[in-house]
């Protein structure tokens, strides 16, 4: 198995103005219901700080680097990161490709 092949997970986060924040969420919504459904995502979700609710972030599993690639390619995706541009408070977006052996702490 090559490390093309290997399942990956991204953590992705951003920040919204605090007036965007109540629009963005059917926004985000959608887009997780249509990433859920791409070819090769395993898990995807996306959730706000308890502490800071402007505080967004996506955890994400693919069941390989190319069907993570490939969903920042997809139109809806592309969309979704145009609308997050709008809302955001200024501070660019991080996504972070985690590979590697997952295990359980507990």
């Amino acid at each position: 198995m090559t490390e093309q092949d290997q399942e990956v997970r991204v953590l992705a986060t951003a920040r919204l103005r605090p007036d965007a924040q109540a629009d963005f969420t059917t926004v985000a919504a959608t887009f997780v219901v249509a990433s859920r459904q791409e070819e090769g995502c395993i898990a995807y979700d996306m959730l706000a700080s308890v502490t800071d609710p402007c505080a967004l972030a996506t955890i994400e599993r693919w069941t390989s680097r190319g069907a993570a690639i490939a969903h920042l390619g997809a139109p809806h995706t592309q969309a979704f990161l145009a609308a997050l541009a709008m809302a955001s408070d200024g501070t660019p977006p991080s996504i972070t490709l985690l590979s590697g052996r997952a295990e359980t702490l507990a």
